[in-house]
């Protein structure tokens, strides 16, 4: 059984950022296609099998029950909650990410 995947509201957000940054800021709207097949694929995954990826590397996130799943060179930190994935917010690698959440 699929779990729903909820992506936050900020989340979103980044997402669309990125997605424009790739498409618009490099001029490249192939990387910005590559980077949402791969964001999709990483989704579809997840949905089926949650624990597929390791708890946060940061152990305050890891606490709160954080994953980071990599998205190409962005990180994307979910979370589960009974039968659904939380997506809570997707950032470049080099981010200072613990203090997003």
């Amino acid at each position: 059984m699929a779990f729903e995947v909820v992506i936050l509201d900020e989340a979103q957000r980044e997402y669309r950022q990125i997605v424009e940054y790739l498409a618009r800021i490099l001029c490249s709207p192939q990387a910005a296609q590559s980077f949402m097949d791969s964001f999709e694929d990483i989704i579809t995954l997840i949905a089926e099998t949650p624990e597929l990826f390791a708890l946060s590397r940061m152990e305050e996130l890891a606490a709160k029950g954080y994953r980071t799943a990599l998205v190409k060179n962005y990180g994307m930190l979910y979370t589960i909650r009974e039968d659904k994935v939380i997506i809570a917010h997707i950032f470049h690698q080099t981010q200072d990410y613990a203090r997003l959440v």
